[in-house]
């Protein structure tokens, strides 16, 4: 459910060519439910206008009431044109590490 809603969301804005969206809740020591952390990839020539800063920045634009209401904890964005997305010879894409945040007390 939650992956079709973020996907509406993106294709309701942006002209894509690609829309993939893997839920990665569980490779993850905080998920909290089963929707807290997702990768996307996204392939559009809207993008061609964006720096890396301003294509993610408007992801969680799009999605920040989304975010807020469904709890999602992280995203591992991945925003292309079509000719960097036909450039790249790598496209297994691999999102990084979420660790447990947590303080440790240290002795002086």
């Amino acid at each position: 459910m939650i992956i079709k809603i973020i996907k509406n969301i993106l294709t309701s804005v942006l002209n894509t060519t690609i829309v993939e969206i893997i839920n990665e809740s569980k490779k993850h020591k905080t998920f909290m439910k089963n929707h807290s952390h997702f990768k996307i990839i996204i392939v559009s020539n809207d993008f061609m206008k964006y720096s890396l800063i301003k294509r993610h920045q408007k992801i969680y634009c799009l999605l920040s009431k989304c975010m807020s209401q469904y709890k999602i904890h992280g995203l591992a964005l991945y925003t292309y044109t079509i000719n960097e997305w036909n450039k790249k010879s790598n496209k297994n894409l691999i999102s990084p590490i979420c660790v447990k945040s947590h303080v440790k007390s240290s002795k002086m």
